[in-house]
């Protein structure tokens, strides 16, 4: 069973050399190389409410949050990056996500982000989690390289 507690700089360092290779790409082609420090200011971002996702032995197997926008207040930046470790747990990553994905959504009624184009198991949890896939963006992020958006409107908001 995985638990989950507020996101600290210390669970961000013990997960990065333990992150699964597609987030790693994905970071790469977003961030660049410095995507350490971008997934230390994503966490930031959330405002104290990131969280680490921690499994039965006290491990650290995933970070996720939803990052705020000073710009746009409707709008929440929803992220997750995993160790392989995840896939112990499917229904309940499932399960959580979406509840995570429901209460963000309350908050912003606009959830949006990026996924890496050839990051196709991400793709599909998203869209089993509720969120739509958008159009191709051929030059995203740090290396120009093809991202889709991905999106969840709550209209009751």
């Amino acid at each position: 069973m995985i638990s989950y507690r507020k996101a600290k700089t210390e669970d961000v360092k013990e997960l990065l050399p333990k992150l699964r290779a597609v987030d790693v790409v994905e970071l790469l082609l977003s961030a660049g190389p410095e995507y350490g420090k971008a997934l230390l200011d994503s966490v930031a971002m959330c405002r104290g409410r990131a969280e680490a996702a921690i499994d039965a032995d006290g491990n650290v197997i995933a970070i996720l949050g939803c990052c705020y926008v000073e710009s746009n207040t409707n709008l929440g930046v929803p992220f997750m990056v995993c160790s392989d470790e995840v896939d112990k747990y499917p229904k309940q990553v499932v399960r959580d996500a979406k509840a995570r994905t429901q209460k963000w959504n309350k908050k912003h009624p606009v959830l949006a982000n990026m996924v890496h184009s050839q990051n196709e198991k991400t793709i599909k949890w998203l869209q089993h989690i509720g969120y739509t896939i958008g159009e191709l963006n051929e030059n995203w992020g740090y290396a120009s390289a093809p991202f889709y958006q991905f999106y969840k409107v709550n209209q009751n908001v």
